[in-house]
């Protein structure tokens, strides 16, 4: 840190070193699945998991171009109506160039009141170019957990992401499942990120 200081042709004042280290640490994992968070970055995950919040309904990560990805559009939510989906990139929004390095400002900026709008820049693979997307912000009320029985009285339960509620609705839909008198059970975790 102090050769930095020193040498570092900038002032790096303002550089939060103990964080940077502890990312690179959890990244020499190179693992996906496990990440160091700031406090800012958790506060954004938890809101994700709490059951509700207001946007546009995108689960984001980044990929190892460094570019921002969807890797969920939650289901009967703005983003997946306005037909965003797996894999793509979001490259601008509200036409300011984001990479993954800087995904917690655009996820600031994608966030906003029911009714307002955000305008999101998407780069899809198979599309010549990148093609604008305006999706209007709404209060998305996460539903994790759906069931059905198909034929064969075989029930099926889909869970498309997790959160604090998951594992309370699981249970009530296999209990409603189980009354049926279904003589299997399938659990779909398809695009569950």
């Amino acid at each position: 840190k102090e050769y930095i200081e020193k040498n570092y042709y900038q002032d790096v004042s303002e550089v939060n070193f103990t964080d940077g280290v502890l990312k690179g640490l959890f990244k020499s994992l190179e693992d996906p699945y496990s990440e160091y968070m700031t406090v800012k970055e958790f506060d954004s995950f938890t809101t994700h998991t709490k059951g509700s919040f207001s946007g546009i309904g995108i689960i984001v990560s980044p990929n190892e171009d460094n570019y921002i990805t969807i890797v969920a559009p939650i289901e009967d939510t703005p983003g997946e109506r306005a037909g965003l989906k797996n894999g793509d990139l979001i490259v601008k929004v509200n036409d300011v160039e984001y990479t993954a390095d800087e995904m917690d400002e655009a996820i600031t900026e994608m966030k906003g009141k029911k009714g307002t709008k955000v305008k999101l820049t998407i780069a899809r693979e198979g599309v010549s170019a990148p093609f604008d997307v305006t999706i209007k912000r709404d209060d998305v009320r996460l539903k994790t957990v759906k069931s059905r029985i198909v034929e064969g009285n075989i029930g099926i339960i889909r869970l498309t992401m997790f959160d604090e509620l998951t594992s309370k609705d699981f249970k009530t839909e296999l209990k409603a499942l189980e009354k049926q008198g279904i003589e299997g059970l399938i659990i779909d975790l398809r695009n569950n990120p």
